[in-house]
């Protein structure tokens, strides 16, 4: 009973509200792990997708550190924009399968280093419905012969869907895209 309550008030937390049907509790990974499961609850936003890097040009004046107090890692954080009502520690996978992507997209060349990733940044007031990936400038893409960040490469992608998959606890959030991957996929 007491897993029961739980997974309604952390669907609560997480979606607002009072949930339609609590999550089951086989859906749940251990507290301990700190990671929840949220599968019964399907929230996907469309989103405008771009990228950024650890840079103070890009963020302020500590650049390695992001809103959340979480460590700037190109790996794993997202940033939001405000008005995409989610809170830090929330696990999205990113699906930019959509072959009908607008914008200078060049997502297809980028694809492996975004997946899934944690919400733990924001970004500036002005932008809205958009996601920011966090990605490493140090380690430049091939692009025609041609190396250049990623984040230039990723451009500006109009109609990317973002799936919730769950929450982490701040404190246990992975250095890894593989161990993210690990945490959801089990």
């Amino acid at each position: 009973m007491m897993h029961l309550i739980t997974s309604i008030a952390i669907a609560s937390f997480l979606f607002g509200g009072t949930p339609v049907a609590p999550i089951a509790v086989d859906n749940l990974k251990s507290a301990e792990e700190g990671y929840f499961l949220a599968a019964h609850i399907p929230k996907t936003y469309t989103v405008k997708l771009t990228g950024y890097n650890a840079l103070e040009a890009q963020t302020d004046e500590d650049p390695f550190t992001t809103a959340s107090g979480l460590y700037s890692n190109p790996e794993i954080i997202v940033a939001k924009s405000r008005d995409i009502d989610l809170p830090f520690g929330t696990v999205v996978k990113i699906d930019s399968s959509n072959r009908e992507l607008t914008g200078s997209c060049g997502v297809e060349v980028v694809s492996e280093q975004i997946g899934y990733r944690v919400i733990g940044d924001v970004t500036h007031a002005r932008k809205s419905m958009q996601i920011d990936v966090l990605l490493d400038h140090t380690k430049p893409v091939d692009l025609n012969g041609k190396l250049l960040n990623p984040s230039i490469i990723l451009g500006i992608c109009e109609g990317v869907q973002i799936e919730v998959v769950g929450k982490i606890d701040l404190d246990k959030v992975p250095s890894t895209q593989k161990e993210l991957a690990k945490l959801i996929e089990g």
